[in-house]
């Protein structure tokens, strides 16, 4: 099963949005990037996205947003 090969024995602590009800903890999820092979880049952007859904501000968001855009700049809309 994922969850224990995750090293996580908790099936409710794998899906990333329980409806705003908890966060995914980050120990969890670098065991899942792991687990998913993962590489260093989309790791970080993994923990970006995680933290942009858990951002409670426009800022925080806005913040994680940028990170993630700078990871992968050929997607990043071009200003006119």
């Amino acid at each position: 099963m994922a969850c224990e090969q995750s090293g996580t024995h908790h099936v409710e602590l794998l899906p990333i949005d329980h409806g705003g009800k908890r966060n995914l903890p980050s120990d969890v999820s670098l065991r899942l990037t792991r687990h998913l092979g993962l590489t260093r880049k989309e790791t970080l952007y993994f923990e970006y996205m995680v933290a942009y859904v858990q951002s409670k501000t426009g800022f925080e968001k806005k913040e994680y947003l940028s990170r993630m855009a700078d990871l992968n700049p050929g997607r990043r809309k071009k200003k006119r």
